[in-house]
C-alpha cells in the first residue's frame, strides 16, 4: 500500500529540472532582448535577427539537454524505491496463507514490467521535450499554443523592433514580456487533441501513469496467489467529491473498474490521485475504516470554514492553496526577470509587493484552513530568497490605478498620507476656465473620489465601515445646503467656500499619524 504523500513525492520529483529548464528559457529571452534593446534602426535588427535566432535555437537544445537527459536506469530507480515499499504491505497475508511471498528482486515478472515502464516514461518525457512552447493570448482573446521556436521568433521580432521605431520603451517591452510568459509557464502540447500542459505537470502526469501501471501489477498478482478477488481502497483528506464516495471501502476486482473508475483518467489511479488499492481476504482481512468512521470522516471534510467572505470544504481549500502557491511561483518568477532586464526599480518593487502579499494570504489561509504550509511547492524553483530587497515604495503621490493590487492593504497613515496628497493636487486639476460654481463641483467630485479611493485602499475595513457610517460622502447639494444652514452663507459664498476648502483636510486625524504639528 502507497501512502498518499508517496504517491505524491514520486510524482513531483521530476520538478526541479523541469522548472531549472523554465527559467533558463524564460530568462534566455529576457536577456535577448536586453541585449538587442539598444537598437535603434529596425535595419539593424534585421541584420543581427537571424544571428540570435540561431544562437537561441543552440541554446534550447543545450538547456534540454541539461535538463531532461533521463535515462531508463534513472527511472527504473525511482519506481524501484516506491514499489519496493508498496510490495512488503501484504507479507502478513502471506504468511497467514501460508504462502511464501517471491522476494521482490525475484519477481521476474514484475522485474520484466518495471523495465518496460521505465523505457515508456523516458519515451514520454523525450515527447514533453520536443513539444516545448508557451500559451499566447490571440486577438480574440483566446490562448493557442505556440511552439518555443515560433515563440522566440515573434517575440524577440515584436520586441526589438517595437523599441527600434519607437513604438514601445524598453520597460514596457520586458514588463509584456515577462507577464506572458510567467502566465502562460513553459508548456508541452499533445498535438493530436490540440491541449496543452505546463512541463511539470505532464512530467507528473508520465511519472504517475508508469507508477499506477506498477501499482496495479503488484496488487492483481498478489490477490491472485492469495486467492481473492477483493481490494480495500485507502482514503486520504482532501479527496475530490467524485473520489470521496468510494474511498476507504472494499470493492472486487470488477467493481474497482465499475465503481471506482479503475483505468481511466479521472478515475482510481487516474490523473491526479492519490489512492492506492491493495488485496482484502474476507473473513481474514480487518477492514481499515467501519461505515461509521468513513461517514464521520467525510463528514468533517465537507464541513464548510469560512474565510474573506467564501466558505471552503477541505478538498476547495486544498485546492485554493495550490492555487496560491502557482500564483507564488509565477511571481518569483517575474521578480526575477525583471531584476535580470534591469527593469525599472518601482516595477521590481511592485512585484516583491504582489508576491510578499500572496505569500502572507497563503500563511493565513492555510492557518484558517488548518492545513500544512507547503512552501517546498513554491521554491523548489531554485530562486532561494528572491522576495528579499526592498519592497516599499512612496505611494503617496501614484494614482490609484496604478496602486490597485494596494487595494485593502495600506495602513492607515500611508492612506492618510496618500489622501492628503491627492487633495493638494485638486487645483491643479480643476479646469479654471469654467464658472466659479463647475469648478467647485468638480473640486468637490475630486475630493469625494480620493475619499472614495483612500478607503478602498485601507487594509482595515472594518474601521472603513464605520467610517461609511458615521462620515459618509456627501454630494456637491448636500455640502451646500451645510453650509447655508450651519455658516448662514449664501448660495454663492457656500459655492465660493467648497472651492476654497477643497483641499483641507481635518487637523486632529492629520496629528493622529504625525502628518502635522
Amino acid at each position: 500500500m502507497l501512502k498518499p504523500n508517496e504517491i505524491e513525492k514520486v510524482s513531483m520529483a521530476l520538478d526541479e529540472p523541469m522548472r531549472n529548464l523554465e527559467n533558463q528559457i524564460m530568462a534566455d529571452i529576457v536577456r535577448r532582448i536586453k541585449i538587442n534593446g539598444e537598437i535603434t534602426r529596425s535595419a539593424d535588427w534585421q541584420i543581427n535577427r537571424l544571428h540570435e535566432l540561431g544562437m537561441s535555437k543552440r541554446d534550447i537544445k543545450k538547456y534540454i539537454a541539461d535538463n531532461l537527459n533521463f535515462d531508463k536506469a534513472e527511472i527504473n530507480h525511482l519506481y524501484k524505491d516506491v514499489i519496493r515499499k508498496g510490495y512488503s504491505h501484504d507479507e502478513n497475508l502471506y504468511k497467514y496463507k501460508g504462502k511464501p511471498q517471491i522476494p521482490f528482486e525475484k519477481n521476474e515478472e514484475l522485474q520484466q514490467l518495471l523495465t518496460a515502464v521505465s523505457v515508456q516514461t523516458v519515451r514520454e518525457l523525450k515527447n514533453i521535450s520536443k513539444s516545448l512552447g508557451f500559451a499566447v493570448k490571440q486577438p480574440d482573446g483566446k490562448l493557442a499554443f505556440k511552439e518555443i521556436g515560433d515563440y522566440y521568433q515573434k517575440t524577440l521580432d515584436n520586441a526589438i523592433m517595437g523599441i527600434a521605431t519607437g513604438a514601445f520603451d524598453y520597460n514596457t517591452v520586458i514588463k509584456k514580456t515577462i507577464a506572458e510568459m510567467t502566465n502562460s509557464g513553459l508548456r508541452t502540447v499533445d498535438y493530436a487533441t490540440g491541449w496543452s500542459n505546463r512541463v511539470d505537470v505532464a512530467a507528473r502526469r508520465a511519472i504517475v501513469t508508469g507508477l499506477s501501471q506498477l501499482t496495479a501489477k503488484v496488487n492483481e498478482q498478489n490477490a491472485k496467489e492469495l486467492g481473492t478477488e477483493y481490494f480495500e481502497v485507502t482514503w486520504h483528506s482532501g479527496a475530490r467529491p467524485s473520489h470521496q464516495v468510494w474511498q476507504g471501502k472494499v470493492y472486487s476486482k470488477s467493481q474497482l473498474v465499475s465503481v471506482c473508475g479503475l483505468g481511466t483518467v479521472t478515475g482510481l489511479c487516474g490523473s491526479n490521485c492519490y489512492h492506492d488499492y491493495y488485496p482484502f481476504i474476507p473473513g481474514i482481512s480487518e477492514p481499515t475504516y467501519t461505515d461509521e468512521q468513513l461517514a464521520r470522516m467525510n463528514a468533517d471534510e465537507n464541513k464548510k470554514v469560512e474565510y474573506g467572505g467564501k466558505e471552503y470544504t477541505k478538498y476547495e481549500a486544498l485546492q485554493r492553496q495550490r492555487k496560491l502557491e502557482t500564483t507564488m511561483r509565477a511571481q518569483r518568477q517575474q521578480i526575477k526577470l525583471l531584476e535580470d532586464a534591469g527593469a525599472d526599480e518601482d516595477d521590481i518593487i511592485n512585484a516583491r509587493c504582489r508576491y510578499h502579499g500572496t505569500s502572507q494570504d497563503y500563511t493565513a489561509f492555510s492557518k484558517a484552513m488548518d492545513l500544512p504550509q507547503q512552501r517546498a511547492r513554491v521554491t523548489a524553483d531554485g530562486l532561494g530568497n528572491i522576495g528579499v530587497g526592498k519592497t516599499k515604495i512612496d505611494l503617496t503621490t501614484k494614482d490609484y490605478n496604478d496602486i490597485i493590487h494596494m487595494k485593502g492593504k495600506m495602513s492607515d497613515r500611508d492612506v492618510r498620507k496618500w489622501y492628503i496628497a491627492h487633495n493638494n493636487m485638486i487645483p491643479d486639476m480643476i479646469d479654471t476656465s469654467l464658472p466659479i460654481e463647475n469648478q467647485a463641483r468638480q473640486a468637490c467630485e475630486l475630493r469625494n473620489k480620493h475619499r472614495f479611493q483612500a478607503r478602498e485602499l485601507m487594509k482595515d475595513q472594518e474601521k472603513r465601515k464605520q467610517l461609511d457610517a458615521d462620515d459618509p460622502i456627501t454630494s456637491f447639494e448636500d455640502i451646500i445646503a451645510d453650509k447655508i444652514k450651519r455658516k448662514g452663507f449664501s448660495y454663492d459664498e457656500a459655492v465660493a467656500d467648497v472651492l476654497k476648502t477643497a483641499t483641507k483636510t481635518r487637523k486632529s486625524v492629520n496629528k493622529k499619524f504625525g502628518l502635522e504639528d
